[in-house]
């Protein structure tokens, strides 16, 4: 008797807890209609959260929905994170607004980061405030003209042996997977730049470089499901002492860092590359004003993680759908290695830097391949102080997510019509001048556009180069068609890999 009391008193508690939490949630769902904002309707318990959940669709295809659903009813659309009330942006001039004009309130993304239990979480991606305005002032040199031209010579030595690969594989067989190709050839680069490792990812595909960015990229769903509640429950995330890195990645890095600042300070080695630039700043204490900082061997850890995962992840993904798109259209793929050639040939036969800067119809196509396949497919911003909406009567409450839907802005056919026919015409100055530039967002924009887009731009053209100007690429029997994309995925990445063709061009 008393056993059943007991499980009937633990029942009585548990559905007194459910009704106590849907009847909270259905208020909470209540808070968009108040100010007359349309959202998705939610469910009981994730909000609109459900079928990312259920691992159903990526978090880009999640707000890319919302963008559909309300993009002819205002320029907002409210979004709920469980109980959370969110903001998708939807017009591109309140884009511009919250990344540039007022982003006074919008200067942190609302990421979490644990920089005490998960040091490599608090990189520039994710850290808020003064911090963040320090390093990234910091930084910005490394990424200057000047200094990618003095890394140049590096990133060709990576694209040779991308070009020695190339000539082996396709010896043995025709039909090569791309995707798992470029990600070792851009591991390797950023492993030579960013840490001055000879990573040796295309000789070694179990390299450890590369092992480290497969686990990085296939979260288990555990893993989602802790990223999803760090990003709706932040503080209580962080009082958990939650971690939303892999032991084994944040070990990797740490280890990594460590053993190369102490082989350089013991052997005076000095390099021009990143690390080289967060070692003065762990050293350099000379700065008088607000802006002075220097960093610890941890710090330095989580810079040298962020500039890894995105040097390799977003250029190998660019250069993957790239070549896919190029293999469907022979005739954009002749027009693209006509220009090749011919400003090499202009160069002295050559790929120099300033070769790079001439390909106009090649940055066309790369700009139509990241318009059609955005590697951040939704931007992330948090309300740092209340805020009225501009045209509104709506005050959002500080800490309110804000979403930017990259992937449904890149869809929409007021601004690309025919969006899922690959066409770089689309990025013509002429045509670019006719949409609105807060239209086209895949490395974000305003003052936390991403810091290293130039450098991977400048890997892009080089790896892209390097295959079309000596392949013809063709689809196989292996090519899907159309891509399936992995809806677990946080970047816009394709499920399983993306096989073709590559067939010599006599020299």
């Amino acid at each position: 008797m008393f056993e059943l009391n007991i499980v009937q008193w633990f029942l009585a508690v548990i559905i007194v807890a459910l009704a106590t939490a849907y009847f909270w949630m259905a208020g909470r769902f209540k808070f968009w209609a108040k100010y007359g904002v349309d959202s998705l309707t939610p469910s009981f318990p994730f909000g609109n959260f459900g079928p990312m959940m259920a691992g159903k669709e990526s978090m880009g295809m999640s707000i890319a929905n919302a963008y559909n659903a309300c993009k002819n009813s205002g320029p907002y659309c409210g979004y709920f994170l469980f109980g959370t009330p969110g903001l998708v942006v939807i017009d591109p001039e309140a884009i511009k607004t919250i990344m540039v004009k007022d982003f006074q309130y919008f200067h942190d993304r609302g990421i979490f980061y644990n920089e005490k239990h998960d040091p490599i979480s608090a990189n520039l991606f994710a850290i808020e405030g003064d911090k963040w305005k320090n390093l990234r002032a910091k930084l910005s040199p490394t990424f200057t003209s000047g200094k990618l031209r003095n890394m140049f010579h590096t990133m060709v030595e990576s694209t040779d042996e991308l070009k020695t690969y190339m000539e082996i594989a396709v010896q043995n067989k025709t039909e090569l997977e791309i995707k798992d190709i470029l990600a070792r050839f851009t591991t390797d680069i950023i492993g030579s730049c960013a840490l001055g490792i000879q990573c040796n990812s295309l000789k070694d595909p179990k390299a450890e470089f590369r092992e480290i960015g497969k686990i990085i990229m296939t979260p288990s769903i555990i893993e989602t499901v802790k990223g999803a509640f760090a990003l709706t429950f932040r503080s209580l995330a962080k009082r958990l002492a939650l971690t939303t890195s892999r032991p084994e990645v944040s070990e990797f890095f740490l280890r990594t860092v460590k053993d190369t600042i102490h082989y350089r300070e013991e052997n005076n080695v000095s390099r021009k590359d990143f690390m080289q630039l967060l070692m003065q700043l762990k050293d350099n204490d000379t700065s008088g004003d607000k802006t002075k900082m220097t960093l610890t061997t941890n710090e330095i850890a989580a810079q040298a993680f962020i500039f890894f995962l995105g040097g390799f992840e977003t250029s190998s993904s660019a250069m993957s759908f790239c070549l896919y798109e190029l293999a469907l259209h022979p005739e954009i793929q002749k027009r693209a290695r006509d220009e090749i050639k011919q400003v090499i040939n202009k160069h002295g036969g050559e790929i120099t830097y300033d070769a790079l800067t001439e390909m106009e119809y090649l940055d066309m196509t790369i700009s139509e391949t990241l318009r059609k396949y955005p590697t951040l497919p939704v931007l992330n911003r948090e309300c740092a102080k209340d805020y009225k909406l501009p045209g509104t009567n709506t005050v959002i409450p500080r800490g309110t997510p804000i979403f930017i839907p990259v992937g449904g802005l890149h869809h929409d056919p007021q601004y690309y019509p025919e969006p899922d026919k690959f066409d770089p015409e689309r990025f013509t100055e002429e045509n670019k001048a006719k949409r609105h530039h807060f239209a086209y967002l895949p490395f974000g924009e305003g003052p936390r556009i991403c810091i290293g887009m130039r450098f991977g731009m400048m890997q892009t053209r080089l790896g892209l180069i390097t295959l079309i100007k000596d392949y013809e690429i063709k689809p196989c029997a292996k090519t899907e068609v159309p891509l399936k994309m992995d809806p677990k995925s946080f970047l816009t990445t394709t499920l399983g890999g993306i096989w073709l063709h590559f067939e010599p061009l006599s020299k």
